[in-house]
């Protein structure tokens, strides 16, 4: 029987250091496509907002847990609604603006 303990990688150093590595190009893609599905809801006259409370954590959980720090932290702050997907995707697009810019600067 052949053993392969010594060739063994667990797979997850792989995918954190490809998340590390390919994080900003993929918060990026996952903004744009809730987004898209924003302006899909109100292409088809829907209140967005009124699924705020039921679409925020499912948005939220997309994102890098630092990311839901921040969001919870500007909440508390600004003293906003938790349930305006509004302002949501207004946050979420300026830390996506940081993170491609922290990585232009970074190289």
């Amino acid at each position: 029987m052949e053993t392969r303990t010594a060739s063994f990688k667990p797979t997850w150093i792989f995918s954190r250091a490809y998340l590390r590595q390919n994080l900003p190009h993929q918060t990026n893609i996952t903004f744009i496509e809730c987004h898209r599905h924003i302006q899909a809801l109100r292409a088809l006259g829907e209140d967005v907002n009124g699924y705020g409370r039921m679409l925020i954590p499912k948005i939220l959980c997309a994102f890098p847990p630092e990311i839901c720090q921040r969001w919870i932290v500007h909440v508390k702050r600004q003293d906003l609604s938790g349930g305006d997907i509004l302002k949501l995707m207004e946050f979420l697009g300026g830390e996506v603006d940081g993170v491609l810019t922290a990585q232009k600067i970074c190289g």
